[in-house]
């Protein structure tokens, strides 16, 4: 009989509920933050502002890039008769003072409470002005950073993408990787985007890449295909290209590939999607994976003696849960206790169920758990390796178990050579993390 703690809907005291991710307001501005000639405009109170000029950013491996954005910074006058005439002055004055290709406009809980028409404000405004308006309607009530930065790619999708376009054969439109989230984002992005070239293709855009601009945003529909790395990001607005443009798109269901094993079968998935020979695709697979293994060998009895015999618990979003479950149990053979996911739907609950039994295991599975039932489980199941959040640090040093803090918030570390944590390399990356990180315990 499978354990399952479920969180989503048996929350315990909020003094438990610390999370690694943010609301829905905050997962939007991620979108914005990394484009090129964007200027974000919050419609927000002051404190939400605050809290995202702070936080945000900086909590993933004290990431800081310099944003243009600015705020409505509601007040109760605001509230009480309607915060339009703000927002459409600060619209205005972007636009006159700031050297931006279009603006983005992203709700608070508060706007959103108010009911202030930002459609009808914004297309004022880019009348006036002549510079495209992007609005998400983001409350943070309405769900957390995932659910916001699908909110957002799904707004871009539906109103920045505005032509057809000729297709460009064998490229793909990379969707998926959430920017800022995670210490590995960057590296994420270039090693998915290697393997696409490594099979021929090219990438057309990156929904949302570091530096993507409006031009990248408009040459979406000339891609032959969508390709979506996650189960949970990006689907949505997928689907809006798909349907709008008639395009195809490859969604990897079982979370980020990861190792030898998955990231063949995406390769093969994506180069079967776009018609690239059966010889191009397992030539590219063959190489990836012998120069894998050939690392791999150098170094067999430090696989052997430290990482193999790890138990291993790990909490981390859906998308990387998956993906690192699949490769350390599926691939490596490694025994996993505990597999604690958040931002999980129903579908990716069943899709673990599934997992576990092709592997053959029986790990306690935890949706949303809080810290009280982190250290319950660490208890309970005495692992050997706690793969989990950057602030679970010092969790993990009262308990006596090696941390290796991948997914967020990471204040303890920088990351400034891209390093990926997906496909054939990413798994290597893995490796190295979970040595060092036992080695530093012992």
């Amino acid at each position: 009989m499978r354990r399952i703690i479920d969180r989503r809907t048996n929350r315990q005291a909020l003094s438990e509920l610390p999370y690694g991710y943010s609301c829905s307001f905050c997962g939007a501005f991620l979108a914005g933050a990394v484009m090129k000639g964007c200027g974000i405009i919050t419609h927000c109170s002051p404190g939400c502002n605050f809290s995202l000029n702070i936080t945000q950013l900086g909590a993933s491996g004290r990431f800081s890039k310099p944003v243009n954005f600015a705020s409505t910074l509601l007040t109760e006058k605001d509230v009480i008769f309607g915060g339009g005439g703000s927002l459409y002055d600060s619209l205005l004055r972007f636009a006159d003072n700031f050297d931006i290709d279009f603006e983005m406009v992203i709700t608070g809980c508060s706007a959103e409470t108010i009911g202030d028409n930002i459609s009808e404000i914004s297309s004022r405004a880019f009348e006036k002005t002549g510079k495209p308006v992007l609005t998400v309607n983001a409350g943070g009530y309405k769900g957390n950073t995932v659910d916001g930065y699908n909110m957002a790619l799904k707004s871009i999708a539906e109103q920045l993408v505005i032509d057809e376009m000729p297709r460009v054969d064998k490229s793909v439109n990379l969707i998926g990787i959430i920017p800022v989230h995670d210490l590995f984002w960057r590296g994420n992005i270039n090693e998915m985007t290697r393997l696409i070239q490594s099979i021929g293709a090219t990438v057309n855009s990156v929904l949302v890449g570091e530096g993507m601009t409006l031009a990248d945003i408009r040459r979406l529909p000339s891609a032959s295909l969508n390709v979506v790395v996650s189960e949970s990001v990006g689907i949505e607005a997928a689907a809006v290209i798909s349907e709008r443009f008639g395009m195809e798109t490859v969604i990897c269901d079982e979370g980020y590939p990861v190792g030898t094993v998955s990231s063949s079968k995406w390769l093969e998935r994506v180069g079967k999607a776009l018609n690239v020979s059966t010889e191009i695709i397992n030539s590219a697979i063959v190489a990836e994976t012998n120069s894998v293994l050939g690392s791999v060998a150098n170094y067999i009895s430090a696989l052997n003696d430290v990482i193999l015999k790890q138990r291993y618990f790990i909490l981390a979003d859906s998308f990387y849960a998956l993906g690192i479950f699949s490769y350390l149990t599926g691939e490596l053979g490694m025994t996993p206790e505990v597999i604690a996911v958040s931002t999980c739907n129903d579908r990716t609950l069943e899709k673990i169920g599934e997992l576990c039994d092709r592997f053959s295991v029986n790990p306690v599975i935890a949706i949303d758990p809080d810290n009280n039932d982190i250290e319950k489980l660490l208890d309970e199941t005495e692992p050997t390796l706690f793969i989990g959040r950057g602030e679970d640090i010092q969790i993990a040093r009262k308990k006596g178990v090696p941390l290796l803090g991948l997914t967020p918030t990471n204040l303890h570390r920088i990351q400034l050579y891209p390093l990926p944590l997906t496909g054939f390399n990413g798994g290597l990356v893995i490796l190295d993390e979970i040595f060092r990180e036992v080695m530093n315990v012992r």
